[in-house]
């Protein structure tokens, strides 16, 4: 899993970028002066005026358009917002706070204090830190937070969980991931208008695929039109299949989160059907073409996701599911077990027997590289940090 919907991050975007959206907190930085607003600039090649019919703005056209990306930037945040800057940004000259974070904050000059430094204190200011002695503890990890997906990744490698959730290291989105996400989000879509006793057309249910399909990681243009092409067919069979059944479902794409001992677990369910007598059926949706019958029982009794959504309705409502299901959407195939209590027990120590090894390496800092094999294939080959992992086997 590149990419944890369920983790905290951060979004960074430009002013244009974020037109329309709101966030809880929002930081604008760089606001100095000649950067925003930047310079107006003449064009290299003056149009005469006897040449242009439309209307003319007047006065400073270009200041009041930064202005008004300021104010765009600014209204973003719903509870707080940061105006950051620096006087010191390279360069021989100390540079100015912008004149739009005065006018937001109704000052005529800034208060802060330009300190000009002695030789001795910019030589001390740019020294380079002491070497560390020992290594540090990277994080807090009294209490810790994982998701499925946390999970699978040290599971899989304790490496890729480093470069995943402990460095953050950036990569391209699969474009698994993509088609994955642009399934869900139909597939959620049709689920909440038929609960809400309005469900979608199958034009509607195919329109939400496509406004929610992005293009990243698709290796050519031929791929991605292949890709969309199956998603709208899987899309399509799903729609008919399930405008032929009359059962509505309970929860839809809801999020949930559960403690053991100083674990946190958050995690998010596709779809729980619940029914008379607190019966309980919970269903992932996944998006797989080569599946058959018994690959699909096998995959569903050896999910991880699975068992903790069933140990999560345990803890917290006292109730064993009846049923877990994994339903494949290219085919309608579902994989589906009844959970015990030894199932959840195994899962419950799955869970502690990972956070101790997690809070272990992250202490040492130390994450051994030990992928897991695929019949004979190391999970190098399927992994996003292959290029740069100093231990990859993907290639030998």
């Amino acid at each position: 899993m590149e990419f944890d919907p369920e983790l905290d991050a951060v979004n960074v975007m430009t002013v244009h970028g974020a037109k329309g959206l709101e966030f809880p907190v929002v930081f604008m930085v760089n606001l100095v002066a000649d950067r925003f607003p930047t310079r107006s600039r003449s064009d290299a090649i003056e149009v005469p005026t006897g040449l242009i019919r439309e209307t003319l703005p007047r006065g400073d056209w270009h200041l009041e358009e930064e202005r008004r990306l300021f104010y765009v930037g600014a209204t973003r945040a719903k509870n707080l917002l940061y105006f950051s800057w620096s006087r010191d940004v390279g360069g021989a000259r100390v540079k100015k706070i912008s004149p739009f974070v005065l006018e937001a904050l109704d000052k005529a000059k800034s208060a802060a204090d330009l300190i000009k430094l002695s030789p001795l204190e910019k030589i001390e200011k740019f020294a380079p830190p002491p070497p560390r002695q020992t290594q540090q503890v990277m994080f807090d990890v009294d209490v810790l937070k994982l998701t499925q997906g946390s999970i699978d990744d040290y599971l899989t490698c304790a490496y890729k969980y480093r470069y995943i959730h402990i460095l953050r290291v950036p990569i391209m989105r699969h474009h698994a991931i993509a088609y994955g996400a642009a399934l869900h989000s139909a597939v959620g879509a049709y689920l909440n208008s038929k609960k809400n006793g309005r469900p979608l057309t199958l034009a509607q249910t195919l329109e939400v695929f496509e406004n929610a399909w992005d293009s990243e990681g698709f290796l050519t243009v031929e791929h991605e039109e292949k890709r969309k092409a199956a998603g709208k067919l899987a899309i399509e069979k799903f729609w008919k299949r399930e405008s032929k059944d009359p059962k509505l479902p309970t929860l839809i794409e809801s999020k949930f989160n559960f403690s053991l001992k100083e674990v946190t677990i958050v995690g998010r369910f596709d779809r729980v059907d619940i029914e008379p007598g607190s019966k309980v059926h919970i269903i992932d949706y996944k998006s797989s073409e080569n599946m058959d019958q018994e690959k699909a029982n096998a995959q569903a009794k050896e999910s991880n996701q699975l068992a903790i959504y069933a140990l999560y309705y345990w803890k917290r409502h006292k109730i064993l599911p009846q049923k877990l299901t994994l339903h494949f959407l290219e085919t309608g195939i579902e994989g589906s077990y009844t959970p015990t209590q030894k199932d959840l027990d195994k899962a419950e120590k799955l869970i502690l027997d990972t956070a101790e090894n997690i809070r272990a390496d992250t202490k040492n800092n130390h994450f051994p590289a030990n992928p897991k094999y695929f019949g004979r294939e190391p999970a190098c080959v399927y992994c996003a940090y292959n290029s740069i992992c100093p231990f990859s086997l993907a290639k030998i």
